[in-house]
């Protein structure tokens, strides 16, 4: 793809060019697009939270007979066609963006009925794999309410089923086509493929730029995971504590950017951006990190508490 993207516009054109780069800021629909998606993903994620999280909770809890009834109905979105649901929910939209708006926000109702065959299954497998029966006993034992078990107990349990959640619906909302294509709205694909249709090297860009957006927010989120995966490989434990800190992965991302933005605006508008910031405060907290993590200062401190908790 960043081959592609880099290939002159022309055929008498020699070398490479980030032209298609540079133009993508000024692509018509396409900031407002991303920022639509973005919202939409953000709601996505609410109403997992909010509707789908509870519902599958309580159904395991309370109506386990149910089990089989609720996963088939998570699973019709998946079985029924894109254009037989466009069908059925055209006189709707007709209906509210006569009424009430027009913006592709309110696509956010038809993700969350499509997330749900993907959403009630890494849920389902969260609580399989949690004895979520003995939790709740032993938090209205303790005189939990509902919603404190809910959200003290339970939830906490479920993080990774959630995190897998809201990453398929950033991936839906983000990447679904057919549905908006057809009800007209514009969103994120849609504007890509709209551009696709007058520059192939400049739909290709925003491809790849969305993809390093994703990759960004699943490091960002999964951060947990990788300190995770340093105790299970400890041969490769100082790459993932390096991807687990939360400022090397602003790091990190931040020099991907100035590196997007010398693709835009050339590299001398990236160099002063990057000189035009203050670093004191950073590297004061990345020399101190270093020297926290380093092997001398780790060894005396495991040392200290083994030997303070001796005495005791």
């Amino acid at each position: 793809m960043f081959d592609f993207s880099t290939k002159p516009f022309a055929y008498f054109q020699k070398g490479r060019t980030f032209e298609a780069w540079k133009v993508i800021p000024s692509q018509p629909d396409l900031m407002i697009s991303i920022g639509r998606s973005i919202i939409s993903a953000v709601i996505v994620m609410f109403l997992i939270l909010v509707l789908i999280v509870p519902t599958v909770v309580w159904v395991h809890l309370k109506l386990p007979k149910l089990k089989r009834v609720v996963e088939l109905i998570c699973l019709i979105p998946l079985a029924i066609p894109a254009i037989v649901i466009v069908v059925g929910i055209a006189p709707l939209y007709r209906w509210i963006s006569i009424h009430i708006t027009e913006s592709p926000i309110t696509l956010s109702l038809v993700y969350s009925m499509l997330i749900l065959p993907y959403t009630y299954r890494s849920l389902s497998a969260a609580l399989d794999a949690a004895d979520i029966h003995t939790l709740a006993e032993a938090a209205r034992t303790l005189g939990a309410s509902t919603t404190r078990m809910m959200a003290g107990v339970i939830m906490p349990t479920l993080r990774t089923g959630i995190l897998n959640g809201s990453f398929i619906a950033i991936a839906l909302v983000l990447g679904e086509y057919t549905i908006s294509n057809l009800l007209n709205y514009k969103t994120f694909q849609v504007v890509i493929a709209q551009i696709g249709r007058t520059s192939g090297n400049v739909a290709v860009s925003v491809s790849l730029a969305s993809i390093i957006f994703v990759l960004a927010l699943l490091h960002t989120f999964a951060a947990k995971q990788f300190e995770h995966l340093a105790h299970i490989y400890p041969k490769h434990a100082g790459l993932f504590h390096l991807l687990g800190e939360v400022e090397i992965v602003f790091g990190f991302w931040a020099i991907v950017l100035v590196l997007v933005m010398a693709m835009w605006q050339g590299s001398t508008q990236a160099l002063n951006y990057a000189e035009s910031r203050q670093y004191t405060e950073p590297m004061f907290v990345f020399v101190v990190m270093v020297v926290a993590a380093s092997k001398p200062i780790l060894t005396f401190v495991i040392s200290a508490v083994d030997a303070l908790s001796r005495l005791s």
